[in-house]
């Protein structure tokens, strides 16, 4: 995956998921811009990966249009993938209600966005990961 020239923004890029992909896509050549709730962390993973920390919350109507602003100023496609939360993961599945407000957004500023809706719940898939069901006895 070759990602030089490109701007990625991950929201949640701070911890878990997010920021596996945060370091994935800079070691691809990307921008990327860490955003996440605690700006502190999101500070910090950006120092390792040579990109920059944005403190959003999707669910706040300010913090949208902020992003929506650094996407007006970049030539962006934003793709939203849902998370599946998975047994023994704190990790929680986006508010739908939230994630329809960022699609809302990011539409009427006519930019361009794809969303992953869910799927794999019945196998345990969280956004790439795959981990087995068992029962202990």
């Amino acid at each position: 995956m070759d990602l030089n020239n490109q701007v990625v923004v991950v929201t949640g890029g701070a911890s878990g998921i997010g920021r596996a992909l945060c370091e994935k896509f800079a070691a691809a050549g990307a921008r990327v811009a860490v955003a996440d709730l605690n700006l502190q962390p999101a500070t910090q993973v950006a120092e390792q990966i040579n990109g920059i920390a944005v403190a959003a919350n999707v669910g706040l109507e300010e913090d949208i249009q902020a992003l929506v602003g650094l996407c007006r100023r970049i030539p962006s496609k934003v793709n939203i993938i849902q998370y599946n939360p998975i047994d023994g993961s704190s990790m929680k599945q986006g508010n739908q209600t939230v994630i329809d407000a960022y699609i809302a957004a990011l539409t009427k500023a006519r930019i361009s966005v794809t969303y992953r809706r869910s799927r794999g719940v019945d196998i345990d898939a969280a956004c790439g990961q795959l981990a087995n069901k068992i029962d202990v006895k």
